[in-house]
């Protein structure tokens, strides 16, 4: 996984979507990633790691114009299981910024857990 060179530079690192550590449960796969940054960046990379190490590249404008936001769709029909999702992106500056977040999706409902609850914490700020 990346160092996050972003707390090396002071940046505060960017909300992501699906929330970092989060478990998803009974709910269809999440169809997008989205990152919400400080200062206006430029994608360059971004990946996505199953639980058996097996790498996804996920399709994106690397020659989008900086923005504050960044959102990608995944891809159709995701597997259930534990993901890593890293990052890197460039500032105006030039600065290479990187991160990294999991998340866990699973199509059964957690026990005790209502759907409604789930897609509070994913829709939580």
């Amino acid at each position: 996984m990346f160092g996050s060179v972003s707390q090396a530079l002071n940046q505060p690192l960017p909300l992501n979507k699906p929330l970092a550590d989060s478990a998803l449960s009974g709910l269809s796969a999440p169809e997008q990633i989205s990152l919400e940054f400080e200062e206006a960046v430029r994608l360059v990379s971004l990946v996505m790691i199953d639980s058996d190490d097996h790498v996804t590249p996920i399709v994106f404008d690397p020659d989008s114009k900086p923005a504050l936001s960044v959102a990608v769709d995944l891809p159709l029909h995701l597997a259930p299981g534990e993901y890593v999702v890293e990052w890197v992106a460039m500032n105006g500056d030039t600065d290479e910024l990187s991160g990294d977040f999991s998340f866990f999706y699973d199509r059964e409902p957690a026990a005790g857990m209502d759907v409604n609850e789930v897609l509070n914490r994913v829709d939580a700020p």
